[in-house]
């Protein structure tokens, strides 16, 4: 058995494990939230008034982190080995061919995410900082701004941010593909810490460029996008994206201008 499979067999072995645990931990948290309101309630008895206000963030807290611990593991399926081997040529190949081929004149900005961020970032019609959605702090990003890249540096926000694989026991998220606000926000990139403006495709369509994920996950990013009106034929695979990227950029490796009909010749 050679180091690919005995991951995969791994995965697989997790999944019971794992199917078994999330119910555990959705009464722990329940449990959490009675305890919690049970002693707000008792603070509004007696009339303490920082209790009642301590108590009441913290209830806050206890329902938003119930909530999304459900939300996120409504996403849990047994592993496939055909999402598995998929998962991990893209991640090995895909940030090399952006690289490759996507056109830097297009100035594209990508900015990853897990596939519980990647509906709420449909839902909302905008890629926001968790402070601006929610009020309080997801992630690093600042409120206004979130984290990107460009595309010598794609291979942060695809390794690292959309759990291509982190964990196969979950779908892979998304790589959006965004235009900047101009010229100078796309140059300043690596001088800002990496972030750019919030992006709102609903009110700006045209900044939104592709949603990269993977096959696995076209329906229901289809579905999401549909919903929220947001264009479909964004939605693409990690192919998809790569021969788009090839079609605005016709160029060989060599430098040398192919014509539409040699795009098929270029680099599977």
């Amino acid at each position: 058995m050679d180091e690919m499979e005995e991951i995969f067999q791994h995965c697989l072995n997790s999944y019971s494990i794992e199917e078994k645990k999330i119910p555990v931990e959705i009464s722990k948290k329940k449990a959490t939230l009675a305890r919690d309101v049970q002693d707000y309630q008792k603070a509004v008895a007696e009339n303490d008034k920082s209790m009642i206000r301590g108590y009441q963030d913290i209830i806050k807290e206890d329902e938003y982190e119930l909530k999304t611990f459900e939300e996120k593991s409504s996403f849990l399926r047994e592993p496939t080995k055909e999402d598995f081997i998929y998962r991990w040529q893209q991640r090995t190949e895909f940030s090399q061919k952006v690289a490759r081929y996507a056109d830097e004149s297009e100035m594209l900005c990508f900015h990853g995410t897990d596939i519980f961020g990647a509906k709420h970032i449909l839902e909302s019609g905008q890629i926001s900082s968790g402070v601006d959605r929610l009020g309080h702090a997801t992630s690093f990003d600042p409120r206004g701004k979130i984290s990107a890249t460009n595309k010598d540096t794609v291979d942060t926000s695809v390794g690292t941010y959309m759990n291509l694989t982190a964990n196969f026991l979950y779908p892979a998220g998304c790589l959006f593909v965004v235009k900047p606000k101009d010229k100078t926000e796309y140059d300043q990139l690596s001088s800002t810490g990496w972030m750019i403006d919030n992006v709102d495709f609903k009110t700006n369509p045209d900044r939104l460029v592709a949603i990269v994920t993977t096959p696995e996950n076209i329906e229901r990013v289809n579905g999401w996008a549909q919903k929220s009106n947001i264009d479909t034929a964004k939605v693409m695979n990690f192919e998809g994206f790569i021969k788009r990227c090839k079609s605005r950029n016709p160029k060989d490796p060599r430098g040398k201008m192919q014509t539409p009909e040699k795009y098929s010749e270029i680099e599977k």
